[in-house]
């Protein structure tokens, strides 16, 4: 008679090691930890490029506001050519847009006296901001043909102020005087760029008064 040998193979294989309850409740909290790490990282990085774009959206308003005060500072006391012959108007302004006589580049090397447009349009919350330049006498000649060109889009808001003595009196929202510059012009513009609100303002000081 032959005996069969036991089996074993349950026996063994209870006896294999596996996860302990310590174990697993180890590794939960290192997967924990890690998740609260990652988390702060994350945040941290998205503060990052908050303040980024928001200094991005800040240099982009800076330079524009610089560049209206360089040409508007320049105002000559020279009436506009729609108001030569009558009134002798050298500035008119708005609210949302503002003329004037300025001298600007014809080409490489040549600069010369012109009428300068900048006005608002749009709709309530996506303004452009545009500048338009126009000869100031008749000619057939190409480079003195006008010109428009978009300053900036995508804007909340654009407003011109004006004052008449540098230091006193209020600002106003127009300016017709005949014969006479404003002292002073406020440019207030606001902007949303990648969800972050920018907002500038600055006084310019004409150069030349009337």
């Amino acid at each position: 008679m032959t005996l069969a040998a036991p089996d074993n193979s349950e026996a063994m294989d209870s006896g294999q090691s596996g996860f302990t309850l310590v174990e697993v409740l180890v590794t939960l909290a290192l997967i924990a930890m890690l998740s609260t790490i990652m988390v702060g990282a994350i945040g941290q990085l998205a503060q990052l490029s908050a303040a980024s774009s928001k200094n991005d959206a800040q240099v982009e308003m800076d330079a524009l506001v610089s560049y209206l005060e360089q040409t508007i500072s320049g105002a000559q006391a020279r009436p506009l050519m729609e108001h030569f012959s009558d009134r002798h108007i050298f500035l008119e302004g708005s609210n949302s847009g503002i003329k004037f006589v300025s001298i600007a580049r014809l080409g490489t090397d040549l600069r010369g006296l012109r009428d300068i447009s900048i006005s608002v349009e749009g709709d309530t919350d996506r303004k452009t901001l545009l500048q338009e330049t126009h000869p100031r006498r008749f000619s057939g000649s190409e480079d003195l043909a006008g010109s428009s060109v978009t300053l900036a889009g995508n804007l909340m808001a654009v407003t011109f102020e004006y004052r008449q003595k540098t230091g006193t009196g209020s600002w106003t929202d127009r300016w017709v005087a005949a014969g006479q510059l404003p002292a002073a012009i406020r440019v207030s513009i606001s902007a949303i760029r990648l969800g972050v609100r920018v907002e500038v303002s600055r006084v310019i000081f004409l150069s030349a008064t009337g």
